[in-house]
């Protein structure tokens, strides 16, 4: 009997030993194809395209024209993900289910968002040509001094580049550069062509709308080339008085800056280039004299923690006869370079009186006042070219000399100009007043003729 057994025990080891190890992963983890069907639950028919994707990977499918599907998932505690443009997005788990039937809902808050088209406004439902939409949320949810950099990564097919100094427009372009002329695109705000984006303040905007297609032009005419940026501002809402306070204040550096030469490197790499190029090496080199202990480091010197703010308070509210928006803001930003800043005043009030149940009058205005300081260019050179090319062992300052400043000899070899000098005393400052408004009217008749 334990001859029996023994002998059992031994064939039983032996097949454990051969068989493959994978043999026994494959009750829990054999892969699983699952098939199943999507329609729309508001027309009950099949959609084609919907994207269906196993959560955590990137493995995943698309229906057919007839909204059929078929897929392998790893195993039955795989979760799948079924999504489609306008319909909530539907997760299910595999389990024991290799055939499902899916029904997407439709996305009624997308749908029926109200997007504005240039001459009217449309449920962005019915919207058939290439508008991208901003919301006065994303605009304020990174402080952006101006229009146009509100736009800045949040639009598709619109390429912003930032000129970095304070108060400088951004160049905006649509789709690409369109014409060896002006590519600029065309601003209408609250229905009339404008420029000065620098004086429209950014907690003013409800939306912005930006159209890309050729469909533009048939309102705008040739203007609408480079394609149309419409921009909508706050009004007032039937309600009580609605106070509103928004502001913030930050910091800005340079986060990164060059690795020039201090007075010894300079000092040397000097004589090896001169003395290689076969050219004399001036005295000041071998005897610096009340320079032998400068060390200046123009990058420091002109480079600052510069602050940036914003302050904004509103009323809005109104009541069957009149709604209302009234605002004040401003915004200063001081440059990380000296002698850079901007700083802004605005003041925007948008009303609407009803008269009668069939007349409606209103009015927008926008007020305001900017005073940005533009970086000095003198010779043609810029402040960050002096910089690099400024002498280590001259100081920035010397009292003996007129204005106080101290700038490179001819014997130093060099010819750059005091940075700070230029920034102090060189100023170039742009003062810009705008005053934009419009006022409309609108009459309802009901005529019935025979």
């Amino acid at each position: 009997m334990w001859s029996k057994s023994r002998n059992l025990l031994c064939f039983l080891a032996l097949w454990l030993t051969l068989i493959p190890k994978d043999t026994w992963a494959q009750g829990s983890n054999q892969a699983i194809e699952v098939s199943g069907t999507i329609q729309a639950s508001d027309t009950g028919e099949s959609l084609p395209g919907v994207n269906i994707l196993i959560k955590g990977t990137t493995t995943g499918t698309a229906t057919d024209l007839d909204g059929n599907f078929t897929l392998r998932v790893p195993s039955p505690d795989a979760v799948l993900i079924f999504s489609f443009i306008g319909y909530n997005q539907v997760e299910r788990r595999v389990g024991n289910t290799t055939s499902f039937n899916i029904t997407l809902e439709p996305d009624q808050d997308s749908l029926s968002e109200v997007v504005v088209v240039g001459y009217g406004t449309q449920a962005r439902a019915t919207v058939t040509s290439a508008i991208s939409s901003i919301s006065s949320e994303t605009i304020r949810e990174l402080p952006v001094p101006n229009l146009a950099s509100a736009i800045q990564g949040r639009a598709p097919g619109v390429n912003v580049t930032n000129a970095g100094a304070p108060g400088t427009n951004p160049v905006v372009r649509i789709r690409g550069i369109g014409t060896v002329g002006n590519n600029d695109p065309l601003y209408v705000i609250d229905g009339v062509p404008a420029g000065g984006l620098n004086q429209i303040n950014t907690a003013d905007i409800e939306s912005i709308e930006v159209l890309k297609d050729a469909s533009a032009a048939a309102i705008y005419g040739s203007r609408a080339a480079n394609g149309v940026i419409l921009v909508t501002t706050k009004k007032g809402q039937v309600g009580k008085p609605v106070v509103t306070v928004d502001s913030y204040v930050g910091t800005q550096s340079a986060w990164r800056q060059l690795d020039l030469l201090n007075t010894q490197q300079y000092l040397d790499f000097g004589r090896d280039l001169l003395t290689n190029g076969g050219e004399p090496v001036p005295q000041r080199f071998d005897n610096l004299g009340d320079l032998a202990n400068v060390n200046t480091d123009w990058q420091g010197e002109m480079f600052r923690p510069a602050t940036i703010q914003d302050h904004n308070v509103g009323i809005s509210g109104g009541n069957e006869s009149v709604i209302y928006n009234v605002s004040v803001g401003y915004f200063g930003q001081e440059g990380i370079m000296r002698g850079t800043d901007f700083e802004r005043f605005s003041f925007r009030s948008n009303t609407e009186f009803k008269i009668s149940d069939r007349v409606k009058v209103g009015q927008t205005l926008t007020i305001a006042y900017s005073n940005r300081n533009v970086e000095p260019f003198t010779g043609g050179r810029t402040q960050l070219e002096h910089m690099v090319k400024s002498v280590p062992y001259i100081p920035v300052r010397d009292e003996s000399r007129l204005g106080g400043f101290r700038s490179p000899d001819r014997v130093d070899g060099s010819d750059p100009e005091n940075p700070v000098l230029n920034a102090e005393l060189r100023t170039n400052r742009q003062q810009e007043y705008k005053i934009l408004g419009t006022a409309y009217g609108s009459a309802t008749f009901d005529w019935t003729l025979s």
